[in-house]
């Protein structure tokens, strides 16, 4: 991974702005090697804005919510789109 994805994953999105800031790419692939998908059995990339999306769409409290939003919003507005398919795990 790399340090975009690292603060990501922790939802440090002060440390995620000034990534940004400074050229990060919001649209590289999360783990640097893509994921396989589990239906297809096919890589797929998965970038930072997904790895939020399946985090906000599982069971965390409210003060992770809030703080993997204002990530979702901050990658948002850098041009972060998704890529993967987001399903919440059952």
């Amino acid at each position: 991974m790399h340090p975009l994805s690292w603060n990501t994953f922790y939802g440090r999105h002060e440390i995620i702005e000034l990534l940004l800031k400074y050229g990060a790419d919001v649209e590289a692939d999360f783990d640097l090697g893509g994921s396989i998908n589990e239906k297809t059995g096919e890589l797929e990339k998965v970038t930072v804005l997904d790895v939020v999306e399946k985090i906000l769409a599982s069971e965390v409290d409210d003060e992770q919510r809030m703080r993997f939003a204002v990530t979702r919003n901050l990658l948002m507005k850098h041009g972060a789109v998704r890529y993967a398919v987001v399903e919440p795990e059952l």
